[in-house]
């Protein structure tokens, strides 16, 4: 409080721009947090790119594995990071009460410097994958093509982090949040356009509620309509059914998003829950 006052802190702005500097300088000083984040980012991809599906080429067998590493990558991004959100936040939510009742700042200006530093923070692990990944599986060799997988992949994190921001907030405990976050991820994961493609969904309409809000269902059709538009695949036989990744987008009814419409509903998802969240933080007061 006594820094508030002495930096006359009274604005919004002022109060954002002193609590922004705070929670990353917070996050500066756990170097061993940063350090091992950094390890697992590094490690999990090299289990990816090169244990499981290290260059698997353009042949008749990367049909098979083509789009099983596309969304298993889209399952793992925000995960690290929703973890330490549901950790860290309880903690740091009792001492914001605290300042809160002596009117030291307001409720808006603390969650906007928290959420600002979250996301910030949460770019450059999934940025990292994405350059260790991407060569080592071997998508298409195009610029435009990996810096859209890069993007998906942040945007990927950045849901998650906020579905688990906002859990959080509802929650209040570590126990409670753990057990309802567990749940909402297993759903976005079920209903992720992988183990049911948007095709087989339409079959079966009384669930498409959640299949409309799985953020790893965007995260995944972003990529896999990046990687499979202009795709052409070799042949080695005397005809082969599946010769561009076209095909495989038309089958599985992928054909009936774009880029840009899975890049807007990332956003709303990450706004929404964002918002969600300011409103338990706002009005719970436990």
């Amino acid at each position: 409080k006594d820094h508030f006052e002495s930096a006359g802190a009274r604005s919004w702005m002022a109060q954002f721009i002193i609590l922004a500097q705070r929670n990353f300088q917070q996050y500066l000083r756990n170097t061993d947090i940063i350090f091992m984040n950094f390890a697992v980012t590094v490690v999990l991809a090299v289990f990816i790119g090169r244990g499981l599906w290290y260059q698997i080429g353009t042949g008749q067998d990367s049909i098979a594995t083509r789009v099983p590493s596309l969304f298993f990558a889209c399952v793992t991004q925000g995960i690290v990071g929703s973890l330490q959100a549901i950790n860290s936040f309880p903690s740091e939510r009792a001492i914001m009460l605290r300042e809160r009742q002596a009117g030291t700042y307001q409720v808006s200006s603390y969650f906007m410097a928290k959420s600002v530093v979250d996301i910030l923070t949460q770019t450059w692990p999934p940025m990292l994958f994405s350059c260790v990944v991407y060569f080592m599986i071997g998508y298409q060799p195009v610029a435009s093509k990996f810096f859209y997988y890069m993007f998906f992949m942040v945007l990927d994190s950045w849901a998650a982090t906020s579905v688990a921001t906002a859990v959080t907030c509802f929650c209040v405990s570590v126990e409670l949040s753990t057990i309802v976050l567990s749940l909402l991820f297993e759903i976005c994961r079920l209903f992720g356009g992988f183990f049911a493609s948007p095709k087989q969904v339409e079959d079966i309409p009384k669930w498409k509620f959640a299949d409309a809000l799985s953020y790893v269902k965007y995260a995944f059709l972003g990529v896999a309509i990046n990687e499979l538009t202009g795709l052409e695949l070799s042949c080695d036989k005397a005809s082969c059914a599946v010769t561009k990744g076209s095909q495989i987008m038309d089958a599985n009814g992928y054909d009936e998003y774009s880029i840009g419409f899975c890049i807007g509903i990332l956003f709303v998802l990450i706004v929404g829950s964002r918002f969600l969240a300011y409103l338990g933080l706002r009005f719970i007061k436990t």
